[in-house]
C-alpha cells in the first residue's frame, strides 16, 4: 500500500477548495465573496467595471432590506421589493457576476433566490454580446 500526503488549499472567502495552489490563487482573485475581487465578466458589459461600485451596491441592499423591517431573513421580501432593489443595482452595473457578488456579500443572498437567476442573466449577457460582435463577411 502506498500512502501519499497532498496539500489542500481553501479559499479565504468561501468554502471552495482546490488541490493546485495556482488554481486556488486564481479562484480567490475572482471569488464573488472577495471584497477586492477583479471581475472577468465586466469586459463583456462594455467595460463597466463595478469593483468601485461594489460597496455602494452592498449598502443599497442592506438599507433597502432594513427599511422593510421585520424578520426578513426568515420570511423574505415580496417580488415587487426584490425587483426594485435589483433595478437599483442594475443602474450601477449590468454585470451578472458583480450583481451576484453584491448580493452574496450583503448577507441577504437567500432573499433574492427567486428574483435573481445568475444563469439566466449570464446567458442573456453572452447572447447580447455575441449578437453585437457577430461579424458577417461576404467573399
Amino acid at each position: 500500500m502506498k500512502q501519499v500526503k497532498k496539500w489542500v488549499y481553501y479559499c479565504d472567502y468561501c468554502k471552495t477548495r482546490r488541490i493546485a495552489k495556482w488554481a486556488m490563487e486564481q479562484h480567490e482573485r475572482h471569488c464573488t465573496m472577495n471584497p477586492n475581487r477583479t471581475c472577468q465578466m465586466c469586459s463583456f458589459t462594455d467595460g463597466e467595471g463595478s469593483v468601485e461600485g461594489l460597496p455602494e451596491m452592498i449598502e443599497i441592499i442592506k438599507t433597502d432590506v432594513a427599511k422593510l423591517g421585520g424578520d426578513v431573513e426568515l420570511f423574505g421580501i415580496d417580488e415587487q421589493s426584490q425587483s426594485l432593489v435589483l433595478d437599483k443595482l442594475k443602474g450601477i452595473t449590468t454585470c451578472p457576476a458583480c450583481l451576484l457578488a453584491a448580493i452574496r456579500q450583503s448577507g441577504f443572498a437567500g432573499i433574492f433566490y427567486d428574483a435573481f437567476d445568475f444563469k439566466k442573466e449570464k446567458e442573456a449577457l453572452f447572447r447580447e454580446h455575441n449578437a453585437d460582435t457577430d461579424q458577417h463577411f461576404e467573399y
